[in-house]
């Protein structure tokens, strides 16, 4: 168990490591995919609520303690939408298809965004900095172009999860004649 514990520990934080070095110095298209999210929608996928929020918790925190912006920001951000998308899985969504996980990819991109931008703003606004809203094409078009790869690696991790996994086998019902 304390393996299990330690290979966990060990994989989420060279997730957030790897999200935070090598992710974000990429060219302006490629830094906008977020593996901290897609390997949380991923195990929101496969896992218990109370795991995934520990491990978003946890992520969350490498995430905030590397980056320029008000500690708590991306934390309250992850754990916010995981509830999010864990209501919308439970109630909405009836099954794990792939399809399923896009539309809950898309949704925790598009409220991990709109969340951090709200919370750092209002801590702009407490501290008596200015208002980082940004309105340019560019901006959203990079956004778009964020989500369209979100969505290509989310589709990838699926389809070679359920190439090497048994769990997800094809099941053929023969007619007995």
């Amino acid at each position: 168990m304390y393996l299990k514990i330690l290979s966990q520990v060990i994989f989420f934080s060279l997730i957030a490591l790897f999200q935070i070095g090598f992710v974000k110095a990429l060219p302006i298209w490629f830094s906008e995919i977020n593996l901290i999210l897609l390997v949380l929608v991923f195990f929101l996928g496969f896992n218990r609520l109370k795991t995934v929020l520990f491990w978003g918790a946890g992520m969350g925190i490498i995430y905030d303690l590397y980056t320029f912006v008000p500690f708590g920001a991306y934390t309250m951000s992850l754990l916010i939408t995981i509830f999010l998308a864990y209501f919308l899985m439970v109630n909405f969504l009836t099954n794990r298809s792939l399809y399923s996980f896009l539309v809950l990819t898309s949704f925790t991109i598009f409220c991990f965004e709109f969340f951090s931008f709200i919370i750092i703003n209002i801590s702009s606004l407490i501290f008596n900095r200015e208002f980082l809203f940004i309105f340019n094409k560019m901006f959203f078009l990079y956004k778009l172009y964020g989500l369209f790869l979100n969505l290509f690696l989310m589709s990838i991790f699926l389809y070679l999860f359920n190439f090497f996994s048994p769990k997800f086998k094809p099941v053929f019902l023969f007619k007995r004649k």
